[in-house]
Order: structure tokens, then C-alpha cells, then sequence
């Protein structure tokens, strides 16, 4: 989440998701070591900073080996593969289904990728979502 609209834009998804009884769970990454002030005041999320990532960026918070080990029913990656930290989550997670950007890379971890180049914005990406994720039914 590199800006207050970013979190706006992920708080207003995750409310659409809980409105219609999803249970939703958010690890966003934030390149820098302070907090930022509107994180602070809503402290809706866990965040990946810089503090949180071994020498190979590979995250190890405890929150996220919980993340990773939880069997959602669904993972959504809205971030891009360049975002390693998060890409690594969406990798390893024992999610029963992924879905996430196709960057045209092989080897993606998604079962379901949406194409979207490379000016989209997360407006975007997150209709293109909620539009091909809302006749999913999950047990």
C-alpha cells in the first residue's frame, strides 16, 4: 500500500466483500519503517515493512506464516510478482483457490489470472474481480 488512496481503495473492496458475508483477512506491504498516519488512526490490517523481511525479502512476521498456513477459501493478490514479499505469501499460501494479475510470466501461482497490462489501475483490477469472482460459491 504505497499511499492513503491505496488503503481507501483496498478498505472500500474488503467492505464490499464483508457486505455480502465474506470473511476477509488484508497483509499489505509498505516500504518504509515508520507507519503512516492513516494507517495509524484505522489499524484495519497487518503491513509487511521493511523490518519484517529477511535478506532475501522474504517476509517473516509471525502474522504472515499464520496467513500462509490458513486454508482460505479464496486469495485475492492484487499486487504484481515485482512486489516479492507479497507474491511469496500468495505463492506458498494453502489457499484453495488464487487468483491474482497475469504479468505474462510462466509459472504464476494463480489458478485464475486477470490479464490487465501494465497502466491498469487497482479500480480497475478490483471490478475486473468482483466481476469474474461473483458467481463463486465456495463451501
Amino acid at each position: 500500500m504505497e499511499s492513503e488512496a491505496d488503503y481507501d481503495r483496498v478498505s472500500r473492496f474488503t467492505s464490499e466483500l464483508n457486505q455480502v458475508g465474506k470473511k476477509v483477512q488484508v497483509i499489505g506491504l509498505y516500504k518504509y519503517r515508520k507507519l503512516p498516519p492513516y494507517y495509524a488512526q484505522k489499524l484495519a490490517y497487518d503491513l509487511i515493512m521493511p523490518g519484517d523481511l529477511d535478506p532475501f525479502y522474504r517476509p517473516n512476521a509471525a502474522f504472515v506464516s499464520k496467513f500462509i498456513d490458513y486454508e482460505f477459501d479464496m486469495l485475492i493478490d492484487l499486487g504484481t510478482p515485482e512486489n516479492f514479499p507479497l507474491f511469496y505469501i500468495a505463492s506458498l499460501s494453502k489457499a484453495g483457490f488464487k487468483l491474482g494479475r497475469s504479468s505474462g510470466e510462466e509459472g504464476l501461482p494463480y489458478d485464475l489470472m486477470i490479464e490487465t497490462g501494465e497502466t491498469i489501475e487497482s479500480d480497475e483490477l478490483i471490478r475486473q474481480l468482483i466481476h469474474y469472482t461473483s458467481a463463486f460459491r465456495f463451501k
